[in-house]
């Protein structure tokens, strides 16, 4: 509403139309909105930025992510962070994009020197750092990525997302109580994610509780109006 409001006051405001496509493009992981309804808000805000003022690192970044998530499009995506870490090396977001577009395409190394620039940037962020812990995780260097989201839960013990990632090194290490334990505190915290919940379920599943993981999936079911 606020970035509505700043378009509406100055209709070439390009940041205003980046920030409001940032807003969009965050509402499926964060709120579990319909990606089918909030990626292409956040495509057309961003496009319009760049219409603005093409040289907006945030816009270059926003359609890096929508290239990732939603479009499933390696290349355009890479080309859109790159681009918008060339004009803007300092926008933290497209760093913690590259590297998940890294980290889910085998690239662990690179990724990993992302997410240690996003900590440069970004040092006391709860999901920066959460972030970083996943590229580890990804790259099978799960000590160190216990150890970052300890330095997480330390500052913010409630942050879902921190339990998540614990939940998913614990179901790697097939310790399904610490893992029911981690998603069921990311559940709790984040007010019923969907990824929390659905996690949840799959840890209980593999445990042997088919009638808890069940209730879970049904819950599930009903949220989505399936």
């Amino acid at each position: 509403d606020a970035f509505r409001k700043a378009i509406d006051l100055d209709p070439t405001f390009a940041l205003a139309y980046a920030s409001l496509a940032e807003a969009y493009r965050r509402l499926p992981i964060t709120s579990d909105v319909d990606p089918k309804d909030a990626f292409p808000l956040a495509k057309a805000a961003a496009q319009k930025a760049l219409e603005i003022d093409d040289n907006l690192a945030d816009a270059h970044s926003v359609l890096g992510w929508i290239a990732f998530w939603y479009d499933w499009d390696w290349a355009a995506s890479e080309k859109e962070f790159r681009r918008a870490i060339d004009l803007n090396p300092s926008v933290v977001e497209a760093h913690l994009g590259y590297g998940h577009l890294l980290s889910c395409t085998g690239r662990n190394a690179e990724a990993i020197e992302q997410g240690q620039r996003v900590r440069e940037l970004d040092p006391l962020s709860p999901i920066s750092n959460t972030i970083a812990a996943f590229f580890f995780m990804d790259a099978g260097r799960n000590d160190e990525a216990l150890a970052l989201l300890d330095k997480v839960l330390a500052m913010a013990p409630d942050f879902w997302v921190a339990h998540l990632h614990r939940g998913f090194i614990a179901l790697d290490a097939k310790n399904y109580p610490d893992a029911i334990a981690e998603f069921s505190n990311a559940r709790d915290h984040s007010g019923g994610s969907m990824q929390a919940v659905s996690m949840l379920a799959y840890a209980k599943a593999l445990s042997g509780d088919r009638p808890g993981a069940q209730t879970l999936l049904d819950e599930l079911q009903q949220q989505v109006g399936k």
